[in-house]
């Protein structure tokens, strides 16, 4: 074989050096792909760590919190904390949202958060008790040279920044945080959901355990 690629190579040597380097460019492809996708897979895996649950209750078939849509039925919280060894169980869904700014665009992840779920870490002293508050990610801050404090417009819908976190962002998606109450008003005074039956309350459920319970089992019941 290499002494055929030899004399392949002796006879045109040129048209050899091309289909050398051809081949070195098609690997060097394959590599970056490849690391890219290993990097979306750790991110991903990274956005159900940083939502600070012991286990996370999903539809059926829904594997991570980004790929597919998941919709749980409203009793299903009382359900969970029925079990045995189950602290709490707190409500999370997730929103994909256009942010529109100076005629540049950005797709927002919001999640929809109750007590548990929020950002991980703060870059900015977070303002309690905002009526429709948000957090957004320092990326989409630093991008639009926003501030703690300034408005925030969602389909001309107005939220008021009251905190940055950093790194809450996943496959070049930053994420944003708002309670329940805001996303109901968000449905409800914008055109965002022209039908509100079609939006998920309920996508998640972020599971506390006590101290002694075994996740394998509780896993198991669930």
């Amino acid at each position: 074989m290499w002494l055929l690629a030899w004399k392949s190579f002796l006879l045109d040597r040129y048209r050899s050096a091309f289909t050398v380097l051809a081949l070195a460019a098609v690997i060097a492809v394959v590599s970056l792909l490849e690391g890219f996708l290993q990097g979306e897979f750790f991110q991903v895996e990274q956005i159900v760590k940083n939502r600070g649950a012991d286990l996370i209750v999903t539809q059926a078939g829904v594997k991570n919190l980004l790929a597919a849509r998941s919709v749980l039925p409203q009793i299903a919280r009382d359900d969970v904390e029925k079990i045995p060894g189950v602290k709490n169980a707190y409500p999370i869904t997730a929103i994909p949202v256009i942010y529109r700014k100076n005629k540049r665009m950005t797709p927002v992840y919001v999640f929809v958060i109750d007590k548990k779920g929020g950002p991980k870490t703060l870059v900015a002293n977070m303002k309690k008790n905002v009526k429709h508050g948000i957090v957004i990610d320092q990326s989409l801050a630093d991008k639009y040279a926003i501030k703690v404090g300034d408005p925030f417009f969602v389909a001309e819908f107005k939220f008021a920044v009251s905190g940055i976190s950093k790194n809450e962002t996943a496959l070049m998606m930053p994420f944003a945080f708002i309670d329940y109450d805001s996303m109901i008003d968000l449905f409800i005074e914008s055109e965002i959901a022209p039908d509100i039956s079609t939006f998920p309350f309920l996508s998640y459920l972020l599971v506390e355990l006590d101290k002694n319970a075994n996740p394998k089992q509780i896993a198991y019941q669930l």
